[in-house]
């Protein structure tokens, strides 16, 4: 078979992204060879033409065109594909990369997935960004491994997943989706792009360094709207303001950013939930239906970084004492890039005025919901720069506990939680605007064996372990039958308190079922009881179930028995997947996403976030597409894109949030591809959501 040094037809270099780079061209289309190298599905018609491949397929078929060989892709960040739409609808496109795992130790290889739209009649080149397997980092990648241990993905932009080994990728799968008009698609060409070594690390390793300039953005890659001068700053904000009067919001609004032609249903004063014409929604205070459209961390654009131990990466970074950007030092030593570039961009940093900056933002966005991690001190604003509002919280209260869970059974936990609660509601428990309380972060979906398995290994201190041995002794279980069904060998129950190693105890079936019930029973009943006292009639909003991993119908189910709207943490191309469904499916309940993004590498970042997108353009035609997805389900009652502000560019701490995540880079600048297509969905998200669900009852 093939290897990929006997296809390369063309290398040549380019001058992108500061630097001289390569790109090899794997596949020409418009030659004969190449051509007869695809490999169709489906009913579709090929045929040579002078543009390349041109493949027809039938109305309501998926066709797709594989290419398969022994190739080596480590070195590059993308695989781009070039073509045309020749039909006059809107075409749909998916690309799939697939390899082998060859030091994995079992697991199994994934495919790399991309998404996009070609409009009637364009051609377009489409980046697919190759990401390889966590297991090939110190492997492919050595000194990159060692030079930049503390990243999640290198400079230049390897970013690694849960996928295969590139050495070692196998084939090359262009997807066309069935549509009722059938697809029209002329493949040109698919050749890899951008280095994945910056070219100037590859020359010297040493003078690479520092590789991060004075404003937080990666020196060596170029791109439109990098600030270089402070005074760009004026020129950035004379353009927004441009934008922003050009874009005042959408009419569909109402004070809140409900639906203003929607009949008034039952007004409370407050937000709440109710299910209409078999559709769950959102109601306002004044009872209006509302959808929420939010973003993480509305009002703060917070680029924080690590310098300590990686001094080298910085061109400057300020003395502690420095009088202009000292004060952007945080007292765990890392530093604020983010706020630091607000300073330079308007002057004296003020938070309430950059708070109106982002309301007018959000309101030009289409966006009507401050979601977690917002600000959330409102009451001394003026209400012409309001929009809904939520409270974060959290329970954790320091107790030992090696769950993604607090220990319910410390019996001063419910104490905690009033407190943390009660500090934060005096305002806001009579404010219309506030629309509720999410209550933890990324709270895992465990099953009651997992949750057991945890909770055993947490030390002494732990009163969730001694609860969960207090429960089998109280059923009759002995220190010899424990031993002898968990395969121990502890001569005192105070050695099973103390001890925390793995201790198998899958023989506890019944019991731990009942155990994790009560954890999830306690937890759920005492939130939703205090929030309850401390602000009557307010939502809770739940936990943002991480569904990622430990999925499991049941936690979801005794969440639901007390929160107003489930919530989950969904990265995935839409709301439609079939594990999702198979979650939300029987459970008569609104929910809510409260995250989801998609990032890319177009901008200067150097990891795109756990959802990737081709570029600005592909980030907005992906958001778009999820929001659709979720104004169609008929118990969605809204989405959250996280975040508001991109992370910082190499990351906050132990290979962390460095993402292109945000509607905004770290120097405060709008991406604005992305924002029109978020305008675009956001502007008739309330027509858009009655349409699809011909809910006409509510005009």
């Amino acid at each position: 078979m093939k290897t990929i040094t006997t296809l390369l037809l063309c290398l040549y270099t380019i001058v992108a992204f500061g630097q001289k780079e390569s790109e090899v061209l794997i596949y020409d289309f418009k030659k004969r060879s190449d051509f007869k190298e695809a490999k169709v599905t489906g009913n579709a018609t090929l045929k040579k033409n002078v543009g390349g491949l041109n493949v027809k397929t039938p109305a309501n078929e998926e066709v797709t065109i594989k290419l398969s060989h022994n190739f080596d892709f480590h070195d590059w960040i993308y695989i781009s594909f070039v073509m045309k739409n020749e039909s006059k609808h809107r075409q749909k496109f998916e690309t799939l990369i697939e390899g082998k795992l060859t030091h994995a130790h079992g697991a199994k290889p994934h495919p790399i997935k991309g998404i996009g739209w070609m409009e009637p009649n364009e051609v377009r080149t489409f980046d697919c960004l190759l990401m390889p397997d966590h297991s090939t980092r110190e492997r492919n990648y050595p000194d990159l491994s060692r030079d930049f241990k503390d990243m999640p993905g290198f400079p230049q932009g390897v970013s690694f997943t849960n996928s295969f080994d590139l050495k070692h990728t196998k084939s090359i799968t262009f997807v066309i989706p069935k549509t009722p008009e059938g697809a029209n698609i002329t493949f040109g060409s698919v050749y890899l792009k951008r280095d994945a070594i910056p070219l100037a690390y590859t020359k010297d390793q040493h003078d690479f360094f520092p590789f991060i300039d004075v404003y937080g953005q990666y020196k060596y890659s170029e791109w439109d709207g990098k600030i270089k001068k402070d005074n760009q700053f004026a020129k950035d904000i004379e353009k927004e303001n441009i934008d922003l009067e050009a874009h005042k919001g959408s009419e569909e609004w109402g004070k809140y950013g409900s639906y203003t032609e929607s009949k008034s249903l039952k007004a409370t004063g407050h937000f709440r939930t109710e299910k209409v014409n078999e559709t769950w929604w959102i109601i306002d205070p004044e009872g209006k239906v509302f959808w929420s459209s939010g973003v993480n961390g509305a009002g703060h654009l917070e680029a924080t970084t690590k310098i300590e131990g990686r001094n080298q990466y910085f061109e400057y970074v300020p003395d502690h004492d420095d009088p202009e950007f000292g004060e952007f030092w945080n007292e765990d030593g890392t530093y604020n890039f983010g706020q630091a570039n607000l300073k330079r961009k308007y002057g004296k940093f003020d938070a309430d005025t950059y708070s109106k900056r982002s309301i007018q933002r959000m309101k030009s966005w289409g966006l009507n919901t401050m979601g977690a991690n917002s600000k959330e001190e409102w009451d001394h604003i003026e209400e012409a720069f309001r929009l809904p509002y939520t409270i974060s919280v959290s329970t954790f209260n320091g107790a030992e506990m090696l769950t993604n869970f607090p220990d319910v059974f410390h019996p001063n936990w419910d104490n905690y939680v009033m407190d943390e609660f009660e500090k934060k509601a005096a305002k806001a428990k009579s404010d219309a605007y506030f629309m509720g309380w999410f209550v933890d972060e990324n709270l895992t979906m465990y099953t009651p064996v997992e949750f057991a398995d945890l909770v055993i290994m947490n030390g002494a201190s732990s009163f969730a372990k001694a609860e969960y041995l207090k429960m089998l002794e109280a059923k009759g279980e002995t220190l010899h039958s424990f031993n002898k069904k968990t395969h121990s060998h502890f001569k005192k129950w105070k050695e099973v308190m103390s001890s925390t190693k793995e201790i198998d105890l899958s023989a506890f079936k019944a019991e731990n079922a009942e155990f994790y019930d009560r954890a999830l029973e306690l937890y759920f009943s005492t939130i939703r009881n205090t929030i309850d006292k401390v602000s009557p009639n307010k939502m809770y909003l739940g936990c943002r179930f991480n569904d990622d991993e430990h999925t499991n119908k049941h936690t979801v189910e005794v969440a639901a028995k007390y929160v107003d709207i489930i919530s989950f943490n969904h990265y995935d191309d839409d709301v439609d997947s079939e594990d999702f469904m198979k979650i939300i499916n029987d459970i008569d309940k609104p929910y809510l996403i409260s995250e989801f993004n998609f990032g890319t590498l177009d901008k200067g970042k150097l990891y795109t976030g756990v959802c990737t997108a081709s570029d600005q353009r592909n980030r907005g035609e992906k958001y778009e597409h999820y929001v659709n997805s979720a104004l169609h389900a008929k118990k969605c009652v809204g989405v959250h894109w996280n975040l508001w502000g991109d992370a910082t560019t190499v990351g906050t701490i132990e290979q962390t949030f460095k993402a292109n995540s945000g509607f905004l880079t770290e120097t405060d600048q709008p991406y604005y591809e992305l924002i029109e297509y978020v305008r675009k969905v956001n502007y008739e998200m309330y027509s858009n959501r009655y349409k699809r669900l011909g809910d006409k009852q509510l005009k």
